[in-house]
């Protein structure tokens, strides 16, 4: 409830349906600080026993503790509530208004309006700026030279599995990574010292065009 109020504005009207036995002194005090001309209805189904609490949002918070007594009164037991009625005319009326929903604060979501905030936001510019080269050249150069270190990584990582190569040098390759713990036993007198590390095997396997099979392992 405390999270529905704020997003009902002044002069809406809330409906606010619960079951009866649930209506208890916070609830009450809540709507009767948030709401004028509070009216309490029986549901027409009795499953629940619920009923139906409508009001109308003012601007200032306020309790009226003789309000706050009356709709508590009407939820003890045996005390009889009006059934919801079922009217021509309306009991409220929500006036209209030019206020564009909040989806930012609610669970509501426009993609297509999202799409347009992030495209004209200022971060987003800037981020473009900042990442797009004033004068691109043709040919881009990585940050750092490329050692056949970071070759072999790439390999490795299987960034590069697949056919490599043309001609009478295409072949398929495949990088592989397996780690593996070493154990170093040390003994002094009585005292065992066991120290586990781990170790990284990089295998290659390739596959030429006519079909050799060749195992690279480090």
């Amino acid at each position: 409830m405390r999270h529905l109020l704020q997003y009902v504005s002044v002069d809406g009207i809330l409906v606010y349906n619960i079951p009866r036995r649930r209506m208890t002194k916070d609830i009450v005090n809540m709507l009767v600080a948030n709401l004028d001309d509070v009216q309490v209805f029986q549901s027409h189904d009795d499953t629940f026993h619920q009923v139906f609490t409508i009001g109308r949002k003012r601007a200032a918070k306020f309790i009226d503790r003789n309000e706050v007594g009356r709709i508590l009164s009407l939820m003890e037991e045996g005390s009889t509530l009006e059934r919801l009625p079922l009217l021509e005319t309306p009991i409220y009326k929500v006036p209209s208004g030019n206020v564009s929903p909040k989806f930012f604060r609610s669970s509501r979501m426009d993609v297509d309006q999202v799409r347009e905030v992030s495209r004209l936001s200022g971060l987003t510019l800037k981020g473009m700026e900042w990442s797009t080269p004033k004068q691109p050249s043709e040919k881009l150069q990585p940050l750092l030279p490329d050692k056949s270190m970071h070759k072999v990584l790439r390999m490795a990582s299987g960034r590069l599995n697949g056919k490599v190569g043309r001609g009478d040098l295409l072949h398929v390759l495949k990088g592989i990574v397996k780690k593996s713990i070493v154990e170093d036993v040390q003994k002094n007198g009585n005292e065992t010292v066991i120290t586990e590390r781990e170790v990284f095997k990089i295998t290659f396997k390739t596959v030429n065009s006519v079909g050799d099979i060749r195992t690279i392992q480090s």
